[in-house]
Order: structure tokens, then sequence, then C-alpha cells
């Protein structure tokens, strides 16, 4: 059996994902460290975010939409500064605020608002599939823009439209 080599079924399912993850988080190292504008900078990591999520389809649910059950949710948690996206997040607002760009506020509570914004736009449709939504992509652009027009220090600033950054390709 396969579990002779897997803790159990969470452990399985990590190892189909991990590794198409783990090189989609280096991408967005690499592309973050690309662009000093730290708002340019959150809306491509939420935007190629975004782009892995409709791309890798099964591996995004994989990832992120498996609902452990209630006495595994009572495990020890991993720090979220473990988390490479949740890191580039946090650096990008916490430097936005310091050049004045972004409101103030905890960083760390900023970058869980943004992620888990930009992630209920991507995993509702899935969740609630008997539901017309709008497609993924048009919904994830538009909670983009939203948040980031939300996080502007200065409200006389022009609201960014459509990011510049395509969110996937059409499936």
């Amino acid at each position: 059996t396969i579990y002779l080599y897997f803790a159990d079924r969470q452990a399985l399912l990590t190892a189909l994902w991990a590794e198409p993850v783990a090189e989609a988080t280096k991408d967005l190292i690499v592309m973050a460290r690309g662009i000093a504008d730290p708002i340019e900078r959150l809306s491509r990591l939420l935007c190629d975010y975004a782009a892995f999520a409709l791309e890798h389809s099964e591996i995004y649910r994989g990832a992120f939409l498996y609902v452990p059950s209630i006495a595994a949710e009572a495990r020890d948690k991993q720090n979220l500064n473990g988390v490479p996206f949740y890191r580039l997040l946090v650096k990008a607002i916490r430097q936005g605020q310091e050049r004045g760009q972004i409101v103030g506020g905890e960083p760390a509570l900023i970058a869980q608002s943004l992620w888990a914004g930009l992630h209920g736009a991507l995993a509702l449709p899935i969740n609630l599939a008997t539901l017309a939504f709008a497609p993924q992509r048009d919904v994830a652009k538009h909670v983009v823009c939203l948040m980031l027009a939300g996080l502007r220090a200065n409200p006389g600033q022009p609201r960014p439209g459509a990011p510049e950054t395509p969110i996937g390709t059409p499936t």
C-alpha cells in the first residue's frame, strides 16, 4: 500500500504538489528582487500567485484548498514567517510604508489580509461551483485592484486600474 511510504493522506498529497509550489516560489522570489516599487511588487506577487492558481488548478487545489479534519487543526501550526510568499508580501508592505506609499498598520496583518482576499477570490468559485460567478481570472484581477487601491497612503494619488500583469492565460 502507498501509505507505507507516507504518514497519512495529507503527506501523500503534499508530496504531489511540493515541487511545483517550490518552483513557483523561486520564480516569485526572483521576480520580486527585480521590482523596486513596493506597490508594483505587491501587484506582481498577487497577480503571479493568481496566475499559478489558475494555470495549475489541480496543484492549487491540493496545496491550498485542502480542508483538514478537526483533529488535524489542533496540530502545531507553522509560523507564517517560514512561508516565502508571505515574507515577500510583508517586506513589500513594510517598504511601501517606509516610503509613505502604503497606509499604516501592521504589515503582517495587511499581508495576511491580501493573501486571504485573493485566496477567497480564487477559492469561492471552486468551493461553490454550483453558483455562476464571473470567471476567476476577472474576479482575481478585480480583487487585486481593489486591495491595492485600498493600500495607497495618499488618497489623492491616481487609483490603479487593472494590474498591468495579466493573470494567467485563457484555458
